[in-house]
C-alpha cells in the first residue's frame, strides 16, 4: 500500500511539473505590445503627419502594419522611419490602404511608447475621419514573437480653409471703394452746387450758368477776332511783297518803264 508520505512526494512532483510547464508556456508566448497613431487637426488642402508609436517590454525588431483611411477625405503622401538604423518599405496598391514593413535588426527599446514611424497625409475634404491601424508579425530582437494587444487609430479633423485673410482684403477693398465713391460724390455735388449757384457782381445777383455761358462766348469771340486779325495781317504782308517795275532811261534821255 502507498503510504501518506508517498502521496505527498507524488503530489509535490506533479506541482513541480505543472510549474515548469507553465513557465515554458509563458516563455513561449513572449511579450505583448501596444501600437498607436497620434491624432491630427489640419486645414483642408494642407499636409500633416501622424506618428506610429509602440510600447512593449521587448526590444522590437520588426513588424507589419496596415493603415486604412477614407481616400475621399485623405490622401497618402509619404512615410519615414525615425531610427537611423531602421529600414522600411511601403505599399499603396489598394486605394485607401497603406501597408508598411518595419525592420531594425538591433531592436528598439519601446518601454515608454517610442515613436517608430511617421506617415504624411493631405486633407482633401472637410470633416472628421479616422486612420485605422492593425499590426501583425511583430518580432523582438531575440527572434521571439511579440503579441499585439492593442492598436489605437488616429482621429483626424480636417478644417475648412481659413477665410480671415480674404475677408480682411475684401474689407479693405470695400473701404477703399467707399472712400472713392464718397470722393466722387463730393466732387459731383460741388460741381452741381456751383452750376446751380449765383454770384453777386456790382450788387447784381447773376446765375453762375449765365456767367459760364458769357465767359465761353467771350473766349470764342476772342478766338475768332484773333483769327481774323491774323488773316488780315497776312493778306497785307502779301500785298507789300508784290514786285514793282524798275525805271530806266533810254539813249534819248527819256524815262521809260520797262516791260
Amino acid at each position: 500500500m502507498i503510504t501518506a508520505k508517498a502521496h505527498r512526494v507524488v503530489l509535490s512532483l506533479l506541482i513541480a511539473i505543472v510549474l515548469v510547464l507553465s513557465s515554458a508556456v509563458v516563455a513561449f508566448a513572449g511579450s505583448e505590445a501596444q501600437f498607436s497613431l497620434t491624432d491630427a487637426q489640419v486645414q483642408n488642402g494642407r499636409l500633416f503627419k501622424v506618428t506610429l508609436r509602440a510600447k512593449t517590454d521587448a526590444e522590437l525588431s520588426s513588424f507589419v502594419c496596415e493603415l486604412l483611411y477614407d481616400s475621399q477625405v485623405l490622401k497618402f503622401n509619404s512615410a519615414e522611419v525615425l531610427e537611423s538604423e531602421a529600414e522600411y518599405s511601403v505599399s499603396t496598391l489598394e486605394d485607401g490602404k497603406v501597408t508598411a514593413v518595419y525592420l531594425c535588426e538591433e531592436g528598439v527599446v519601446c518601454t515608454k511608447g517610442t515613436a517608430l514611424m511617421t506617415f504624411t497625409f493631405k486633407g482633401m475634404e472637410t470633416g472628421n475621419t479616422q486612420i485605422k491601424l492593425s499590426v501583425k508579425d511583430a518580432i523582438a530582437s531575440d527572434l521571439a514573437d511579440v503579441a499585439v494587444s492593442e492598436c489605437v487609430p488616429s482621429k483626424v479633423m480636417v478644417l475648412g480653409a481659413s477665410t480671415s485673410g480674404t475677408e480682411n482684403r475684401k474689407g479693405k477693398n470695400a473701404t477703399a471703394n467707399n472712400a472713392d465713391t464718397q470722393n466722387l460724390s463730393s466732387t459731383d455735388e460741388s460741381k452741381i452746387s456751383f452750376i446751380n449757384g449765383r454770384t453777386d457782381i456790382a450788387g447784381l445777383s447773376i446765375s453762375n450758368q449765365t456767367l459760364v455761358s458769357f465767359a465761353l462766348s467771350f473766349l470764342c469771340t476772342l478766338c475768332v477776332a484773333a483769327y481774323l486779325a491774323y488773316r488780315l495781317g497776312a493778306h497785307r504782308q502779301k500785298e507789300k511783297q508784290k514786285s514793282v517795275p524798275l525805271a530806266f532811261k533810254d539813249n534819248t534821255g527819256n524815262d521809260e518803264l520797262s516791260d
